[in-house]
């Protein structure tokens, strides 16, 4: 994450404050596209993904080249449009897999984002495997599915010479397990063909549970509920996402055996280091 660090004062210089700002490069991490994920997933590993909200193509630059594999563009409760989402898709390196959650369950957003380039698409507030039925349906081409042909960025991405041909192979489809419905039927809808991954939402799913706090990684009932996601994606042979806001979260969605963390948002650890600095500048301050 990239935050300026602070350091005191050297001795005999109290007036003297010095900065450690980390020069933005590229990691230069391998591209990695998506049959080299599902490898990356099949040898136990993990991948870390941030959350795009800003709607800034800039941030979505610097987020990219801050060294995280993964971002998903949330256009569900982010501040980006349809016409942020192609600008925020160019900004990225090519070393970074883009997600699009997607606002609802619409086919339209759906094929949009797949057309614009999205490597996977996710879905908000499934409730049941009828609704994730449609959700895949929107993601594949015929007969397999509904979308319209028409991959007007798509097709110059990557090396496949007949995008038709070989697009199945080159995106994920996600649903997220958020509400009590869901988990009900998490058997059938982990069973669908054409689902790649279930991506439990912590927040909306213990608010659902009515549960006392939300996203409470200590609380034995969410706790439960996620234990039950990925008991029921291993059954079926599916990916497990989970999103956390916090370093412990994080740690606790690894060991538990998510395949990917969504670790904050752009939004979130921008806030967040402009309260850590703010803090270290006042602390120069002498006190009365």
């Amino acid at each position: 994450m990239l935050v300026p660090g602070l350091s005191s004062p050297p001795s005999g210089k109290p007036d003297q404050v010095w900065t450690k700002f980390p020069i933005l490069t590229c990691l230069n991490q391998p591209d990695m596209n998506i049959p080299q994920l599902k490898t990356h997933f099949a040898q136990g590993k993990v991948l870390f993904n941030m959350l795009l909200s800003s709607g800034d193509p800039f941030f979505a630059e610097i987020t990219g080249r801050s060294g995280f594999p993964s971002v998903m563009i949330d256009m569900q409760h982010g501040l980006q449009h349809a016409d942020r989402l192609l600008p925020i898709l160019q900004a990225l390196p090519d070393s970074v897999i883009p997600l699009v959650r997607i606002p609802w369950n619409d086919p339209a957003a759906a094929m949009k984002a797949l057309d614009a380039g999205a490597a996977g698409v996710v879905c908000p507030m499934i409730n049941n495997a009828t609704e994730a039925q449609a959700f895949v349906q929107a993601c594949h081409y015929p007969p397999k599915g509904i979308r319209s042909f028409g991959p007007i960025r798509a097709q110059y991405l990557g090396q496949q010479p007949d995008y038709f041909a070989s697009a199945r192979d080159h995106f994920l489809t996600a649903v997220m397990i958020e509400t009590a419905q869901a988990l009900e039927d998490i058997d059938a809808i982990a069973a669908l063909e054409g689902l790649d991954m279930l991506y439990a939402g912590p927040f909306d799913l213990s608010v659902s549970l009515q549960r006392p706090q939300r996203a409470n990684f200590q609380d034995p009932v969410l706790i439960a509920a996620l234990e039950r996601i990925l008991e029921a994606a291993r059954a079926a042979g599916k990916y497990t996402a989970v999103f956390t806001v916090n370093e412990a979260d994080a740690r606790r969605a690894i060991d538990m055996g998510f395949n990917m963390v969504s670790y904050g948002t752009d939004t979130g650890l921008f806030a967040k280091t402009v309260q850590h600095a703010i803090q270290q500048l006042q602390g120069f301050i002498a006190q009365p």
